[in-house]
């Protein structure tokens, strides 16, 4: 938080953050998106997310990219990534709904 709290005090327009939701449960998972996503529209900053939680990351994201052994294997707007029907069974399970 400290970091993060430094990046709005000196301005930047990019931060790069990987894998913000790990270790945490899942009710601060979801405060943790909602926070990212207050901060994005007030300080107009673009965000690069590195996250092994795709459901919560394509939630939040504009632009998706499905990277598999170092190479890119799905990209374009996060809801079509989402509804992708390989995306959904390998990574967000076979029931779920995007």
């Amino acid at each position: 938080m400290l970091a993060f709290a430094r990046t709005l005090m000196c301005e930047l327009k990019l931060v790069l953050l990987d894998q913000p939701s790990a270790s945490l449960a899942p009710s601060l998972v979801k405060r943790l998106f909602e926070i990212l996503s207050g901060l994005r529209k007030e300080y107009d900053l673009a965000i690069l997310l590195v996250e092994q939680n795709a459901e919560s990351a394509l939630g939040f994201a504009d632009r998706g990219m499905v990277l598999a052994q170092s190479q890119i294997m799905l990209e374009g707007e996060a809801a079509s990534v989402a509804k992708d029907p390989e995306v959904k069974r390998i990574y967000l399970g076979e029931g779920a709904f995007y």
